[in-house]
């Protein structure tokens, strides 16, 4: 893997090895619990967390293929960087990426095992004259290169991983 791509991976990868066993570490009561009605709980948003590289994987392009950044893009993807770095509340852009009640916390890193091995092969694969080519289209930012792809998916990490500390801040969360 390109060295470019492998420092950014392997950051992610620690992250969610974290997350994981932090999560590993919590009661099903933990995992569940829900601050507010509308509100996701720690499992969801683990889920969360794997199906957005799991839907990113899926769509990636042939290099170039992504598309040119448009205005609306340009004007966008700065401000979803903020949203990130700010720890502020959006919707997901599209419900492919929402969880669901069906998976548990084995079953979730089962799936984000198999998707970081898979992501881990994509970008083993790329070239490094394809390094600066758009090969991923996220639905506010518009086309990503794999360093921004993976840029992006850091700071959406945090984005959530601050979520999760305020679910375990958040008045009645379980002992």
């Amino acid at each position: 893997m390109l060295d470019e791509l492998a420092a950014r991976f392997d950051d992610l990868e620690e992250s969610r090895k974290a997350l994981l066993q932090d999560l590993g570490a919590r009661t099903p009561e933990q995992l569940s619990f829900q601050p507010e009605p509308t509100a996701w709980s720690m499992r969801q948003v683990a889920e969360h967390l794997w199906k957005v590289e799991s839907a990113f994987l899926k769509a990636a392009q042939p290099p170039g293929a992504a598309g040119r950044l448009s205005l609306r893009n340009r004007l966008l993807r700065p401000v979803l960087w903020v949203i990130f770095r700010l720890g502020i509340r959006v919707q997901a852009p599209t419900r492919r990426v929402l969880p669901t009640e069906s998976l548990d916390l084995a079953e979730i890193e089962t799936r984000w095992q198999s998707t970081r091995e898979d992501f881990r092969a994509f970008l083993e694969a790329i070239a490094p004259d394809q390094l600066s080519m758009a090969r991923f289209e996220h639905p506010i930012a518009g086309p990503l290169t794999p360093v921004e792809l993976l840029a992006f998916l850091s700071d959406h990490f945090a984005h959530h991983h601050r979520q999760l500390r305020r679910i375990a801040a958040a008045p009645g969360f379980p002992a």
